[in-house]
């Protein structure tokens, strides 16, 4: 990414879209385990985070153009920062994608059409103008606690932790919603 004293010399009109998908393992409950331990080597570790969040939003409003802030959902980030200006969940895009539409790194891992909950925020601004949703209907897996016996339903992608990797992943129906709806208002394309 871009320092934001280059976004800042840059020519002004020469962005259209900005975008960053930060990792937030150190605010989010998924990395919650590790904390403790975090914590005694580096006391503000989620204040150095939620920092860096600050600054990359800085950054984004510098260039001027529509932007787009994800993160994944964390009680955390609102303390510490402030509230999303929208909280999402992948599968209520779905129907941007097509129903074959399988993701690009991880088609078999992550459902087609981004058929999977995970609350994300959304932070925007510029005049960057959000979607309307077009859900689908969501995936599920039964996963049974070894520790507690309990079953429940997760998404597939975090039913193992070797894809840690998917679990990270950009909502893509989301994404290809946002596209369309501001190439459409900003006259990039025609309407079909």
């Amino acid at each position: 990414m871009l320092a934001r004293a280059q976004v800042e010399e840059a020519v002004p009109g020469t962005v259209a879209f900005a975008c960053a998908l930060p990792g937030c393992c150190d605010l989010a409950s998924a990395g919650a385990r590790w904390w403790e331990r975090k914590r005694r080597e580096n006391p503000n570790f989620q204040t150095e985070v939620v920092d860096a969040l600050k600054e990359t939003e800085a950054t984004l409003v510098a260039t001027g153009a529509p932007y787009l802030l994800l993160t994944p959902a964390s009680p955390v980030l609102k303390r510490l920062w402030k509230a999303p200006r929208m909280t999402i969940s992948p599968h209520e895009y779905g129907g941007y994608l097509a129903p074959t539409a399988s993701h690009p790194a991880w088609p078999a891992v992550i459902p087609k059409q981004d058929a999977y909950q995970k609350k994300t925020y959304v932070f925007h601004g510029n005049g960057l103008v959000l979607p309307q949703r077009k859900p689908v209907t969501p995936v599920w897996v039964q996963v049974t606690s070894k520790k507690t016996g309990k079953t429940k339903r997760i998404a597939p992608m975090f039913a193992k932790r070797k894809h840690r990797g998917a679990q990270r992943a950009a909502p893509l129906g989301f994404l290809e919603g946002v596209a369309q709806c501001n190439a459409t208002l900003r006259g990039l394309v025609e309407e079909v």
